[in-house]
């Protein structure tokens, strides 16, 4: 069992071990702090609000991240100039939600739900691939795959379904965040309590020679 746990994590005996057990605390007070729960059972505390407050940061960081490593590449494609545009205009909705959770105290854009900025973000997706094939069927240029029409109409759905219904909420995905924090700090601490180096006893030998050294 020891040798599988070691090619999994590392677990050799370490002097900072300390560090691990700090930092695993740090993060359990931070994941409590952060928690819906005070906010949700209305406990006036001054960090109560501090949980959601991160989470537009996060969500925000997500929406840069689609920005970046992928609306940023259709843009750059060599596509139809109206679907380029079409894509130009997603990106900016983007920019606009991103920057409306980051700057929460302006309504930029009254989309800051999870489910709402997923289910736009395959809304459009879907109705701008249904787009792409009503084009290549009227140009002839290519054929456009009957596998991809299906999934860009499911996005479609699906996109409307978490639009409407707002089944992601934002205090379902703050409770699993904190809750995944707060495992990560306890398997911290756990780890620095493993990783700390054992004391080695002197024997009675050894403590002779060195009494006896000590007196001369």
């Amino acid at each position: 069992m020891g040798a599988k746990l070691s090619k999994i994590i590392n677990v050799t005996k370490s002097k900072n071990f300390w560090l691990y057990i700090v930092f695993g605390f740090l993060i359990a007070v931070a994941s409590v702090i952060l928690m819906p729960f005070w906010k949700n059972k209305n406990i006036d505390v001054f960090f109560a609000n501090w949980g959601f407050s991160v989470l537009n940061i996060v969500i925000a960081f997500v929406v840069i991240l689609y920005l970046v490593l992928f609306l940023s590449k259709k843009l750059v494609e060599k596509t139809n100039k109206v679907i380029k545009v079409l894509t130009f205009i997603e990106f900016l909705v983007f920019i606009l939600i991103a920057l409306g959770l980051i700057l929460s105290q302006f309504d930029i854009i009254p989309i800051s739900e999870p489910s709402q900025i997923l289910g736009l973000a395959l809304w459009i997706r879907g109705a701008i691939e249904i787009f792409v094939a009503y084009y290549y069927d009227k140009s002839s240029v290519k054929k456009y795959s009957v596998f991809r029409l299906i999934i860009a109409l499911a996005l479609v759905s699906v996109g409307v379904y978490l639009m409407v219904k707002n089944t992601i909420t934002r205090t379902l995905i703050l409770w699993v965040l904190t809750i995944t924090l707060l495992v990560c700090s306890l398997f911290a601490i756990l780890l620095g309590f493993i990783k700390k180096p054992k004391r080695v006893r002197k024997s009675n030998k050894e403590k002779d020679n060195a009494n006896s050294k000590e007196e001369k």
